[in-house]
Order: C-alpha cells, then structure tokens, then sequence
C-alpha cells in the first residue's frame, strides 16, 4: 500500500507498536547512514529493551541446524546459542552485523522488493534471521547505529502466563522455526525429532 501510495519512497521503517523513539532525527539519521553504504540493506539503531541494553539482543549471529535446535530443547537453558561475534563500527557508527532485531530497523525499498517483501511463513519468531538469509544472498548486509537507540518496552511477564498462552506461544515458536529450517536450511524440526 505505501510504495503504490508513495512509489518515490527509497526508505521504510518497520517498528512493533511498543517501540518508543525520544528523538526525531533517529529517521534521517539511519537513512543517512544507509544511503552512504551501498552495501548495508537494513540498519537498525541500539535497541535497549524495558530501559536496559542486553548485546544478546542488539544483534545476532546467523543461526546454523545446531543453535536452532539447541535453542529449541524443552529442558535449555536460557542463552543464545549463536551469539554475534565482536561488532567493528565504522567512522559514522556504522557496525556491519548478521541479523538485526525486527522491532525497529529501517530498509532500502529497492532491497525489501528484491528478497520478495517480509516472509509471510513465519509469525512472531524468525522474521529477522529470514530476512538477514535472503539479504545475504543477494550480497547485502545488516547493520547496526551504534550512535542511535529506541527503547522496546517488551511488557511480557512469563510468570503471569496460563499455560494455554504458554502453549499456544510455544506453538507459533515450533511453526516459525520449522518453516525456516525446512525453506532455508533444507531440514526440519519435525524430522530430527524435535
């Protein structure tokens, strides 16, 4: 609907509704800092998460079969099993990165219309590794401001969910992993026993 109503747009910003940003010039700063580097497809500021800044969550490696069923074992231990490697800003705070949380970023239409739009086989979980895949195949990167922030005020309290929401949670995250693994890794939870 935007790129009919507006076909001159070259950037979108996607954001979830509980994104706040605290300054205006967040916009034309991530769209300077995409515009300079030909190479960076979608760039995403900081991302500090109920006030608090965890790396584990400001980026992301590339998840291989492994960290994806590591990951997804009923009895794990919460960690991230495809941790990001060190991140080396340029001269504008430009730090290329592999995947880049989908709560706030800022895409070049041109690349969003190469890799098909958003992957519609994935809901709540994935979308971001998805994206980073198909960029990556067309030799475009991710990236992170390090100069920029929004705050994600995640409201989500585990402790005060029924079981149901639990499940149903847990239903969406096997269905979006699924999907990626079977479409973009050539495997299946399904079949590994998972």
């Amino acid at each position: 609907f935007a790129m009919d109503k507006y076909p001159n747009t070259k950037y979108i910003c996607i954001m979830n509704p509980d994104v706040i940003v605290s300054y205006r010039n967040i916009f034309s700063n991530l769209a300077y800092k995409i515009k300079i580097r030909k190479d960076v497809a979608a760039i995403s500021p900081i991302m500090l998460v109920n006030g608090k800044l965890d790396s584990k969550l400001m980026c992301w490696g590339t998840p291989t079969n492994k960290s994806i069923i590591l990951d997804h074992l009923v009895f794990r231990k919460k960690y991230n099993t495809a941790p990001m490697k060190d991140i080396y800003p340029d001269k504008d705070g430009v730090a290329i990165v592999d995947v880049i949380p989908g709560s706030f970023f800022m895409i070049k239409v041109k690349s969003l219309l190469q890799v098909n739009m958003l992957d519609t086989g994935t809901f709540l979980y994935n979308e971001e590794n998805i994206l980073s895949l198909k960029l990556r195949n067309l030799n475009l990167n991710e990236a992170l401001s390090i100069n920029d922030f929004y705050f994600h005020n995640h409201l989500e309290n585990v402790k005060t969910k029924s079981l149901k929401d639990k499940i149903n949670g847990n239903k969406i995250l096997y269905n979006s992993t699924s999907y990626l693994q079977k479409n973009f890794y050539k495997n299946n939870l399904a079949q590994l026993g998972l």
